[in-house]
């Protein structure tokens, strides 16, 4: 509340009622009036943001506002009108003035409806000297503790969006470390299937003393890791590789001696010298092929891997299907789990053969 300043009136009123307030509030004992002059407010007008955005509120630490029966009226009558009152008056920039609403020809339903305008003080008219000062002194204090529980509310409601957006960027994380967590355990529970998978086949190997059975049996399960495909093992024996093959890929009888002889001259022959994969995802576009080859090759998709054991060479593994369905990056991946334990039972397999047949 102003004491040493002049307080500053802006009087919203008809112009007679508004001259009668400067005779009572003068000069001379600390107050400023301005007028304003509004013969007649409809409801609509004290809703409205331009209308309060108009009036020169910055320099006002009172308003005297005109509200005869008739306004109060229309604004209990609209639709949410006394919200939409108070929601205009709290959202004016700067301090805000205080409101005090200047009643005319009012019953006493008409005030205890003003009263739920939310104003700082109401004046019915006529009015004396004396009350309407002591409104203004009032109407000052209530309009710092109404300013005072606007902030509230503003940082009050500026708090709850804040936790609301941490608790949306909390609940982002958590879907993150969710969908992280199910990935992880797909990407587990796939792991632990390869490895049974690789499990069996070294077991299936296991105990075999038949070389020939056993690629068979190898290649057989190799065969079932890549669907539709079919697959060919080149046993490295004194400077030559030696075919055993499983589910070949042929059109005519003598394809087959055909392919092992191209396989051959082509993959095995390559990959034993480089000692290293091949991947031919479609052989028609190999440029490291002949035209024959690739017209002989054509259709097919090919792999070959090299079979290691302690840097000994003991065959190539060639898995081949339709190139409709092309080899990839990943087939050749899995594959290469499988290498490491054939070559162990090829070795062991060989040198028990080899045990029994000097026996």
């Amino acid at each position: 509340m102003k004491t040493n300043l002049s307080i500053s009136i802006l009087c919203v009123l008809p112009k007679a009622l508004g001259l009668e307030m400067e005779e009572i509030l003068p000069a001379s004992a600390g107050y400023s009036c301005r007028q304003a002059e509004a013969a007649h407010l409809p409801a609509i007008r004290l809703t409205d943001l331009q209308f309060w955005s108009a009036l020169p509120l910055e320099t006002a630490d009172v308003v005297f506002l005109s509200l005869p029966a008739a306004t109060i009226s229309e604004l209990c009558e609209m639709p949410e009108g006394i919200e939409a009152f108070r929601q205009v008056r709290n959202s004016l920039p700067g301090e805000g003035a205080a409101v005090v609403g200047v009643l005319s020809d009012c019953r006493p339903g008409d005030i205890v409806q003003a009263h739920l305008l939310g104003l700082e003080g109401l004046l019915a008219h006529p009015f004396e000297g004396e009350t309407v000062r002591r409104v203004v002194e009032q109407a000052l204090v209530k309009n710092q503790q109404r300013r005072k529980q606007i902030i509230r509310q503003d940082k009050v409601r500026q708090l709850c969006r804040d936790l609301n957006h941490k608790r949306r960027q909390l609940r982002h994380k958590v879907d993150i470390l969710c969908r992280d967590l199910v990935h992880s355990n797909q990407f587990l529970t796939h792991s632990v299937q390869e490895l049974q998978r690789l499990c069996d086949f070294q077991n299936g190997l296991a105990g075999e003393f038949d070389l020939g059975y056993m690629l068979h049996k190898a290649l057989k399960m190799i065969q079932h890791q890549i669907p539709e495909s079919s697959t060919a093992f080149y046993l490295a024996a004194e400077k030559r590789f030696e075919a055993h093959l499983s589910g070949l890929w042929y059109d005519r009888a003598d394809d087959i001696e055909e392919l092992e002889k191209l396989f051959s001259e082509t993959l095995v022959r390559t990959v034993s010298a480089r000692q290293r994969r091949w991947l031919i995802p479609e052989a028609e576009r190999c440029a490291e092929l002949t035209g024959k080859q690739k017209k002989l090759l054509a259709g097919l998709s090919l792999l070959a891997l090299p079979v290691l054991v302690e840097g000994e060479l003991l065959g190539i593994l060639i898995v081949y299907r339709h190139a409709r369905e092309p080899l990839r990056e990943g087939d050749m991946q899995r594959l290469e789990m499988y290498v490491p334990p054939l070559g162990r039972a090829v070795r062991s397999t060989y040198i028990l053969q080899t045990h029994i047949g000097s026996l």
